[in-house]
């Protein structure tokens, strides 16, 4: 920061709920902050990673033993506070990478106002909104995604997180 190097931060928001019965409670974080680490590499060091929000807005899957949820208010209100202090260290730019479907729409509703708060650049983005649907329609036979617990998922974790697929 000191140096003027580190340009961005990235803020991994993903979840702790059920992925039906074959993957881990906490995939769409766990994937979120690997996306967001393997573009942190290719830009470092002017981009790192903050520590990921692993709780989401997931009222939805309360129904699954072990989902853990946020009110959308206290949700958006610890992001804040995270953008909020990454200020007060002198970031600039910060960018929150969504990995669960229940947190996109709060926060590309809440990005403009944090950055009319906090005066700085900050950008809202799903992970899965990289995939085009040309690429989407190539490699996967549902052509879906990220759809929840399916195919993209799937997919995912088993090229990343083989040992978490059950």
């Amino acid at each position: 920061l000191e140096s003027g190097t580190l340009k961005a931060v990235v803020i991994p928001t993903g979840s702790t709920e059920q992925h039906n019965e074959h993957l881990a409670m906490i995939h769409d974080t766990a994937s979120v902050t690997l996306v967001a680490r393997q573009a942190a590499l290719l830009l470092y060091p002017q981009v790192m990673v903050a520590t990921p929000v692993a709780v989401g807005i997931s009222p939805h899957w309360m129904d699954r033993k072990g989902t853990l949820s946020l009110r959308k208010e206290t949700f958006l209100a610890v992001v804040y506070d995270i953008c909020e202090s990454l200020k007060t260290h002198g970031v600039t730019r910060i960018l929150m990478l969504n990995g669960h479907g229940g947190n996109a729409v709060p926060l590309a509703e809440a990005a403009p106002e944090f950055r009319r708060k906090l005066d700085i650049t900050i950008q809202a983005a799903n992970y899965w909104d990289a995939y085009t649907p040309e690429i989407i329609k190539k490699h996967m036979e549902s052509n879906k995604a990220p759809a929840h617990a399916a195919e993209f998922e799937t997919s995912f974790a088993m090229a990343a997180f083989p040992e978490r697929i059950h």
